[in-house]
């Protein structure tokens, strides 16, 4: 009999060492997968922030290349009004040296004009005096 005490009680022992092993096996599979389950959710944020970042960068990328294209046409508008400037500064020198040779050409016809009319009066002087000479000697 007392062996058969001893074997129940090796074998309640043994149940018991059991149960307690399962217990622990339970308890850390439990604390695997909130662990695991934990991760999950680590992993999700991780993805949606990704996935956030990712939209943000693409949007940023697109207001830099809308920036660009503003700041490429405002140069060129920049450099079509320079060349426009220089352009108008051109006939505007065209014109002066124009307007200056019109000027010269003028003076020089009023020279020659008042030229004409000191000869024309010198010649007047003379047939007056030339005339009034004739009519002494009639």
């Amino acid at each position: 009999m007392q062996d058969n005490i001893n074997t129940a009680e090796t074998r309640s022992r043994v149940a018991e060492q059991q149960r307690a092993r399962e217990e622990q096996a339970r308890l850390q599979a439990e604390r695997k997968s909130a662990g695991a389950k934990q991760a999950e959710e680590v992993a999700v944020q991780l993805e949606k922030a990704a996935k956030k970042k990712s939209e943000d960068d693409r949007l940023s990328k697109q207001r830099a290349d809308r920036q660009a294209d503003t700041d490429r046409l405002e140069k060129k508008r920049a450099d079509d009004l320079a060349e426009t400037h220089v352009h108008a500064t051109e006939a505007a020198d065209v014109a002066a040296q124009r307007h200056r040779k019109d000027k010269q050409d003028a003076d020089r016809k009023a020279v020659a004009d008042h030229q004409a009319e000191v000869a024309a009066e010198a010649r007047a002087q003379k047939d007056r005096e030339a005339r009034s000479a004739i009519e002494c000697q009639l």
